[in-house]
This record gives structure tokens, C-alpha cells and sequence, in this order.
């Protein structure tokens, strides 16, 4: 894990350094982890994953940056919980966005991708595309709801799990299009190719 400033000296540093870095106009820090949700439920799974969430809280106390961008698979983590410890985990997250609104930090949420029951590719090649897919919605609720009552000027909602959607399904939860011109738009069960992402992050241009 590293974080970098690759929009203004162009460097990387380590995580015990990061908290000293001072972003300036146009600078960011990346905080990225595989695997690491920033919740509790990734921290016994994923080593440096609670150092990295820890981190980043100090990072919104110092105010170190002028906005953070979430991108994190929540559906995907949430989904192997039960209910009570789904809210809790819920509650870690959103007290890391209050946080940052409270300390007037803007906040863009990318709301997380759908995660599917198979593989979307594969399901797509093998299957030749006969067989619906069945989006996993466990815990969905849970969070959006709690997500859209966060309120705030610095506080933005980029809709990836729609715009995913009304790409690949045909019909609420059922998606049956796992190749969008011949290409897949999923790697995996809930992670995007190459030309998934691509396609997504065209969207965030236009909002």
C-alpha cells in the first residue's frame, strides 16, 4: 500500500510518512488496499487494513486533504455478516464520512458496484448468455439508507451501481448482458475489467 501525489511532486511514501504529506492545489493522496473495506470486518482478514483505516481518520483530523473520493465493494463484504454486525460495520463507515463533513472535507461516495452471484464474464462464455444472473442484494438496504441521509453542500453521490445496471440487465436484478460489445464488463464477480472501469469513470466526467 502507498500513497501518492501524483498530481503534484509526482512521489510515493510510506504509510508511517503519509500523515506528514501536505497536499497543495491540485495535489491528492491515494490511500488504496486490496481487499480492505475500512470497516472492522476487513481488519482481522486483511493485514494493514485497520492501520490503513486508522490512518485515514488522521488523515481527515489534520485535515490533510481538500477531498477524499470513496471507492470501496461494501455489498460484496456486507453480504458474509449477520445483520447486527452489518450495522455496526455500517456505523464505522459512516463516522468516517461525518468526520470529514465535519471538518468540511467534500466527500464524493461512489455508491458500490453490484455483486454478482457468478461470474459475470464467465457465466457470459460459458453459458452463452442464456442464463440470467442474479444480483446479490444481502444488507443493500442497510447501507443506502443509511448513506442517503447523510446531508451536506460537501457531501456528493456518483451512482456507479446504476449506471452498472442500466448497462448490463434488462430487468431489475436480473442481468443477462455479461459482455457489452463483445468485451466483458466484469473480471470476476464484483470486480470490473479494464473496460468496465473505463466505462464508469466516463459517467463521473459527465456529473
Amino acid at each position: 500500500m502507498t500513497f501518492c501525489d501524483p498530481l503534484g511532486c509526482g512521489c510515493c511514501t510510506s504509510r508511517s510518512s503519509a500523515p506528514d504529506v501536505h497536499p497543495g492545489p491540485g495535489r491528492a493522496i491515494q490511500l488504496s488496499m486490496g481487499g480492505c473495506s475500512f470497516m472492522p470486518m476487513s481488519f482481522k482478514k486483511n493485514i494493514g487494513c485497520e492501520e490503513a483505516s486508522l490512518l485515514l481518520r488522521k488523515i481527515i483530523e489534520f485535515k490533510k486533504v481538500d477531498k477524499i473520493i470513496l471507492v470501496t465493494n461494501q455489498y460484496k463484504h456486507l453480504s458474509y455478516l449477520s445483520e447486527d454486525q452489518a450495522n455496526k460495520n455500517i456505523d464505522y463507515f459512516i463516522d468516517i464520512i461525518a468526520a470529514a463533513l465535519k471538518n468540511n472535507i467534500k466527500v464524493v461516495y461512489f455508491t458500490p458496484r453490484p455483486s454478482f452471484k457468478l461470474s459475470v464474464a464467465r457465466a457470459a462464455l460459458k453459458q452463452g448468455l442464456k442464463n440470467p444472473i442474479s444480483i446479490n442484494q444481502k444488507y443493500q438496504n442497510l447501507l443506502d439508507d443509511r448513506i442517503q441521509s447523510i446531508q451536506g453542500k460537501n457531501f456528493t453521490i456518483f451512482d456507479q451501481r446504476n449506471i452498472i445496471i442500466s448497462k448490463l440487465c434488462s430487468q431489475p436484478f436480473q442481468c443477462n448482458d455479461g459482455l457489452v460489445e463483445g468485451r466483458p464488463f466484469y473480471r470476476d464477480t464484483n470486480h470490473l475489467s479494464k473496460y468496465g472501469a473505463e466505462y464508469v469513470f466516463s459517467k463521473l466526467d459527465k456529473n
